[in-house]
């Protein structure tokens, strides 16, 4: 991700590189869009990461970086899967981006979870707020 490149031949580079280290299983799960980037709004439509942008990548570009697998299968759970990564990026110019997000922490029980097949109707059931059994309190949106 070096400023010069357009967004589409980036997307191309991932869509490229799962294809041929993953023998295809990747790619027919990436998303069409990998990301988008971060300016006057926290989500600039006009900076899409996907196939069909031919913006070019300028030193100063910030972009939060999100690859989601959905469905795909496994030996536990067929077709009810779903994977995110996601980082916040800094375009430098020649040299790698700038990896805004990497003071978070990257172990696996800190940043993924699990959840059961009934747990959405726990969550909707319970009437103090509260996330199922977890303890953890849930945040009211407005409208709720």
């Amino acid at each position: 991700m070096t400023a010069g490149i357009s967004i589409s031949d980036l997307h191309k580079s991932v869509t490229d590189f799962c294809n041929k280290h993953s023998n295809s299983f990747l790619a027919q799960y990436l998303p069409k869009t990998f990301g988008y980037g971060i300016g006057l709004k926290p989500k600039e439509d006009l900076l899409s990461l996907s196939a069909n942008s031919n913006r070019i990548l300028k030193p100063g570009m910030v972009f939060a970086i999100r690859l989601s697998l959905a469905n795909f299968d496994s030996q536990k759970r067929p077709s009810r899967n779903c994977l995110q990564i996601a980082d916040t990026v800094l375009v430098v110019g020649d040299g790698p981006p700038e990896v805004l997000t990497r003071a978070t922490s990257r172990i696996y029980n800190d940043i993924s979870y699990t959840l059961n097949d009934d747990e959405e109707e726990l969550q909707e059931a319970t009437e103090d707020g509260t996330r199922g059994d977890s303890g953890r309190k849930r945040v009211k949106e407005k409208g709720d």
